[in-house]
């Protein structure tokens, strides 16, 4: 059984910054640790909004080549994630893994998916890929991503891997 954490404890993490939270993880482990917190230069959106908490929906993502799967995959492996996303406990945050050999060449987190993703309840995202739109995206969804590009490189992104064992299953023939 998960353990959903309490509206308090959400409020709690928010009310402190990133190494706040580091500080408190060296203290409760007992020793300085160099692990489990991002390392690369991350740009923020919006850099006002308050820290975001939630529950990761974690995955990958790459642009730079084609898919070879078929359009009818495609599709059931893109609606999968999207329940994948919105699967509860909740909130959540997304942290997408863009595996190019150089990350961001193809933005995916611009005005459309930012839409979509803040529908799903998810309440920001973090990736070391590309962000672009900046004028056009909700200003109450954080992105916090390792560049910007302008383009999506003329490549639909293919997601590759996310934990599908938490998303829902259904047949995608029947939908139109």
């Amino acid at each position: 059984m998960e353990q959903v954490l309490s509206f308090e404890v959400f409020a709690a993490l928010t009310a402190v910054d990133t190494p706040t939270v580091c500080n408190a993880i060296e203290l409760v482990l007992g020793r300085r640790t160099a692990e489990g917190f991002t390392t690369q230069t991350v740009l923020a959106a919006h850099p006002n909004l308050p820290a975001i908490v939630g529950y990761a929906r974690t995955g990958l993502i790459r642009s730079s080549q084609p898919s070879e799967a078929s359009p009818k995959a495609l599709r059931a492996r893109r609606i999968a994630y999207y329940r994948y996303v919105a699967a509860h406990p909740g909130p959540a945050v997304v942290v997408l893994q863009d595996i190019d050999p150089r990350p961001g060449l193809g933005s995916f987190w611009g005005e459309v998916n930012v839409a979509i993703h803040k529908g799903l309840g998810a309440r920001g995202v973090l990736t070391n890929g590309s962000m672009r739109d900046l004028g056009a995206v909700d200003p109450g969804f954080q992105i916090l991503a390792g560049s910007l590009s302008p383009s999506h490189d003329g490549i639909p992104p293919d997601f590759l891997r996310w934990r599908p064992e938490q998303a829902q299953e259904d047949p995608v023939d029947r939908l139109p």
